[in-house]
């Protein structure tokens, strides 16, 4: 699933970023890409949500409107996994940040 790969991915960086593989400054040019990514994810996730909800809202059958519902079900539950990954990514981008600002007060 698109989550944990975008969660693994968090950990993959980290280990780059510890080992030297990439400099600070590289890693928050993949970082920002990755948050990007993660923001079209959200944008779309939410369209799903509203489309199947407005579909739900709509139909004149039990059965088709329950199935509208479960999928806004699950595009909400994706849409919350996707949020809290962000988040971490933030979290991550904040620690790139550091040691960018770091590597610049060492440089000036």
């Amino acid at each position: 699933m698109i989550v944990d790969e975008f969660r693994d991915s968090i950990a993959i960086y980290d280990e780059m970023l510890r080992n030297g593989e990439r400099d600070p400054l590289s890693m928050l040019n993949i970082v920002d890409k990755r948050l990007s990514d993660i923001s079209n994810h959200i944008a779309v996730c939410h369209r799903v949500l509203a489309e199947q909800r407005a579909l739900a809202h709509s139909a004149f059958f039990g059965s088709t409107r329950k199935r509208h519902l479960d999928k806004a079900e699950q595009a909400g539950q994706i849409l919350e996994q996707v949020i809290a990954v962000q988040s971490d990514f933030f979290d991550f981008r904040y620690k790139v940040l550091s040691q960018v600002a770091a590597h610049l007060r060492g440089v000036a």
